[in-house]
């Protein structure tokens, strides 16, 4: 993926985009494996070309939750940049295969961003959309049950215009819970007919009872 196709970067002018270039440190990540851990110094804006990068955070019992799914044309790590620290705000792994990125000095970055203007407000959108996005996870965690979250997300995934299979593991993961609570979870749902199961494929089946649950 060309860095030009990057949302971020779509108005910026042919000169950033060859200073990104050159100052890029290009990388393929195993699946898994960390790219950074939260409180880093330092920190680089991580663009995203292939795969999937998890960020996420943890506590000392290694309970964790995830805070997003960056696929390629996204970017990790954008508030670090801004901050006096430069440290990094939550870790970040390789999501279930090898992932290719851009480590992006986050110092050369800014300088970048303070020299043109669609890259800056490009910027400020981009850390309004995670305010956004992390206040609607505050909301969901401190305000929903499982069973509620779950039938958003599956009601968000079906929305897509690419669903992806997902393992209850990995659903546990995006929702800040354990796999036997999903489990369990989606058996209740199957129980009141807003799902089915057909050859491993998950199939909603009654929308609007999905919608209520996720809204009760």
């Amino acid at each position: 993926m060309e860095i030009s196709r990057f949302a971020l970067f779509r108005g910026a002018s042919g000169d950033t985009i060859a200073s990104v270039e050159r100052v890029s440190a290009r990388r393929v990540v195993p699946a898994g494996a960390l790219l950074c851990v939260e409180g880093d110094a330092q920190a680089p804006v991580i663009l995203v070309l292939e795969g999937a990068l998890r960020v996420y955070q943890a506590n000392v019992d290694g309970h964790e939750q995830t805070l997003a799914l960056r696929l390629a044309g996204e970017v990790v790590n954008l508030p670090a940049a801004f901050t006096d620290d430069g440290r990094a705000p939550a870790n970040v792994v390789a999501w279930n295969a090898a992932a290719t990125v851009l480590l992006v000095p986050s110092a050369a970055f800014v300088s970048l961003a303070t020299q043109d203007p669609a890259l800056s407000l490009a910027v400020m959108r981009a850390l309004a959309a995670q305010a956004r996005h992390l206040n609607q996870l505050v909301t969901d965690l401190s305000l929903r049950s499982v069973r509620q979250r779950l039938a958003r997300f599956l009601l968000l995934e079906s929305a897509t215009s690419e669903p992806r299979s997902w393992t209850h593991a990995e659903i546990a993961t995006q929702l800040g819970t354990a796999r036997e609570v999903i489990s369990r979870q989606m058996r209740v749902l199957m129980d009141l007919g807003a799902v089915r199961q057909e050859r491993q494929r998950l199939i909603i089946a009654d929308p609007e009872s999905l919608r209520r649950i996720a809204e009760e």
